[in-house]
């Protein structure tokens, strides 16, 4: 059997219980007390009492002459401290705890005690939560007298059933649900519209080309960090290349868009930084010297653009923009002169200024 625990063990010191001691026989006398059924009894009540009954448990094996006085002893000193007893014995072989488990569920119980059918010897277990739990020995003295192990007993049943045994710890609490947060809808794209010119040339000598500039803009995200601006820019005023040849006037339509972040969208001055691509269609008009013929040509081609802008804002809804722009023509570009080939368009860059309406932001 377990040992039993420290609180039990002064309990059972204090009341003068020997522990683990052998016993000596007692001799019974058949006819001291009635004869006890060996099957279990009814169910009991523990609301008729006020306390929770006791199971006494006897092994089957062996006959009630053995056993009947000395549990009808612990019943009577039971009774005087108003606890029930409830007879339990099992046939030879099926006194599990399992079994015993059983009864005691079945009559509302929590402490059985085991009572040797030979000698004055008995033992405490108690149903903590879904195990059995040893919790105590009561021996009897061979030379006291026959009731002294009756009433211990009952004594340590009694003081047993005052105690509470350890609970398992309560599950945490579930929190009450929280009521959903309402999240904002999404604010609606804010666009704005710009014009403005550009005055850009290349790499090689090819002049300055000037272009007006039409473009747009829509700014994404809460925040409106995230923009996307699309531009297309004419010539109006071509640049010139001259050449053993003759000349020629170089003019083209471009057309791109970037993908911009703005640090700071909402400051009085606020840059911002784009990279994308588009699309240059470039012409040309020669006039030949004497011994050449000069000649139109036009070609398209995809272009890489970076941009870098600073928007200031002059009014609530008005804002002027300047920047620069850097391309490169994918494949470069050549005019040819007569002389040895020029890649007018790598790089080629543009300084821009342009004045922005900003419409009425959402709420």
């Amino acid at each position: 059997m377990a040992s039993t625990s420290p609180l039990v063990a002064s309990l059972c010191l204090a009341l003068g219980i020997a522990r683990a001691q052998p016993a000596e026989s007692t001799t019974v006398d058949p006819t001291a007390a009635p004869p006890i059924d060996a099957e279990s009894t009814p169910p009991v009540d523990p609301d008729a009492t006020g306390r929770a009954p006791v199971l006494l448990w006897i092994d089957g094996a062996a006959p009630p002459a053995q056993w009947s006085a000395r549990v009808r002893r612990i019943e009577d000193e039971l009774a005087a401290l108003a606890i029930d007893a409830v007879l339990f014995v099992p046939p030879a072989g099926q006194g599990s705890l399992a079994r015993v488990d059983e009864e005691l569920q079945r009559h509302g119980a929590e402490i059985a005690l085991w009572i040797d059918a030979t000698t004055d010897r008995a033992e405490l277990w108690r149903r903590e939560g879904t195990r059995m739990v040893h919790v105590a020995i009561v021996a009897g003295d061979g030379d006291a007298d026959e009731d002294t192990f009756a009433v211990r007993c009952a004594e340590v049943v009694l003081a047993l059933g005052t105690i509470v045994p350890p609970q398992p710890p309560p599950e945490p609490a579930t929190p009450p649900p929280r009521e959903p947060v309402a999240v904002p809808p999404e604010p609606a794209p804010r666009w704005d519209a710009r014009v403005g010119t550009t005055v850009g040339g290349a790499a090689q000598d090819i002049g300055v080309i000037v272009s007006p500039l039409l473009g747009v803009g829509v700014r994404l995200g809460r925040a409106r960090r995230l923009g996307l601006d699309a531009e297309l820019a004419a010539t109006a005023l071509q640049a010139r290349v001259e050449g053993p040849a003759g000349t020629a006037r170089v003019g083209w339509w471009l057309a791109r868009a970037h993908v911009g972040v703005w640090p700071v969208p909402r400051a009085r001055v606020a840059p911002m930084i784009g990279l994308g691509g588009g699309v240059l269609a470039a012409w040309t008009r020669g006039r030949g010297n004497p011994g050449y013929r000069g000649r139109a040509d036009t070609t398209a081609t995809a272009m890489a653009s970076f941009a870098l802008d600073v928007a200031v804002r002059v009014a609530r809804r008005l804002r002027i923009r300047g920047g620069m722009r850097l391309g490169v023509a994918l494949p470069p570009l050549q005019v040819d002169d007569g002389g040895a080939g020029r890649r007018t368009l790598l790089p080629l860059g543009e300084v821009a200024l342009a004045l922005e309406l900003v419409p009425r932001r959402s709420r």
